[in-house]
């Protein structure tokens, strides 16, 4: 089990998220999807040490990206993943979370030059950091 797991798991099983974007959440983007959508990366993912070695915490950078196409409803979605991350803990995926904290947020227009398809979509780009066993 792993933060992507976890992550995944805490997304795809909250309605307020699901109510928007359905099935539509991946590890990466991909070409054809349909909208709106959500992305998650993992983009550090540590193990916390002590002097006797390591304590069996991690600490994950993640990276949930919300789209679609209208800023309002990217912005629904950036709302709902915050209150389902931001200061939660508990089981998630099978994988024990400590904490999930919110760092920030940033927003971005896609052109068609970025999406590789055809129409513009919003981006809202939100950091948490993910403190978990394993």
């Amino acid at each position: 089990m792993n933060a992507a797991t976890a992550i995944y798991s805490k997304l795809s099983t909250t309605a307020g998220i699901t109510a928007i974007v359905g099935t539509a959440i991946r590890p990466e983007y991909q070409r054809g999807d349909l909208f709106p959508r959500i992305i998650y990366t993992v983009d550090n993912d540590e193990a916390t040490l002590t002097h006797d070695g390591p304590s069996g915490l991690r600490m994950a950078t993640i990276t949930v990206q919300s789209m679609a196409r209208t800023y309002a409803q990217a912005l629904d979605i950036a709302t709902a993943v915050k209150a389902a991350l931001d200061w939660q803990s508990g089981t998630w995926g099978g994988v024990t979370v400590q904490k999930c904290v919110y760092k920030t947020q940033t927003e971005q227009e896609l052109t068609p030059a970025d999406l590789g398809e055809a129409g513009r979509a919003l981006l809202i780009s939100q950091t948490f950091d993910l403190w978990y066993q394993g």
